[in-house]
């Protein structure tokens, strides 16, 4: 743990990073959310079910106040209470909160309250008739528009994309059954 410490303190002009599911302790959590650089514009913690707590969350945003893209879905512990924190995000675009259980569907209004915000996905959360009612109410936000974090990820997985964080590539797999052998 303490190489990976080491290695934030260092990387201070990180600007992504996808910590998900990561089988991290309840410690591990708070160490990390402790030392994020606050230079972070996207971030995924997801996948801490019950390791990832408020006071995390709360510490985290204090730190990391330039996020423009947080992912904390499957975080059973995040109550309503959370969300005022994230209303507190002067650039906050895409959030994502999928399958934190505790956080009622309604709850989720207080969210149009960020005038950046763009997409927010909520899976697991909502039913289809409390889904419409949230677009309906939100219609300025795309509301569980993608399943998958974009965050720290070399592609988005398009196709006929080679680029590898935006880096052309001209690597061609020309005989994929070597690979079968």
């Amino acid at each position: 743990m303490w190489i990976f410490i080491m290695n934030f303190v260092f990387a201070r002009r990180l600007e992504e990073l996808n910590l998900a599911w990561c089988d991290f302790t309840v410690d591990h959590v708070r160490t990390a959310v402790s030392h994020i650089p606050s230079a972070v514009a996207q971030l995924n913690l997801s996948g801490y079910r019950q390791n990832l707590l408020m006071s995390d969350v709360k510490t985290l945003l204090e730190r990391c106040c330039n996020l423009l893209h947080l992912d904390l879905s499957d975080s059973v512990m995040l109550k309503p209470e959370c969300l005022q924190y994230f209303c507190r995000l002067p650039y906050l675009e895409h959030l994502s909160l999928s399958r934190c259980y505790q956080i009622p569907p309604a709850a989720l209004l207080e969210l149009g309250e960020i005038a950046t915000l763009k997409t927010l996905q909520v899976f697991g959360i909502v039913t289809a008739t409390s889904l419409q009612l949230l677009k309906a109410t939100l219609p300025h936000i795309k509301i569980n528009s993608s399943h998958f974090t974009p965050v720290a990820r070399p592609t988005t997985g398009y196709k006929k994309n080679q680029e590898m964080w935006g880096i052309q590539c001209r690597l061609n797999l020309r005989n994929p059954a070597v690979f079968l052998m």
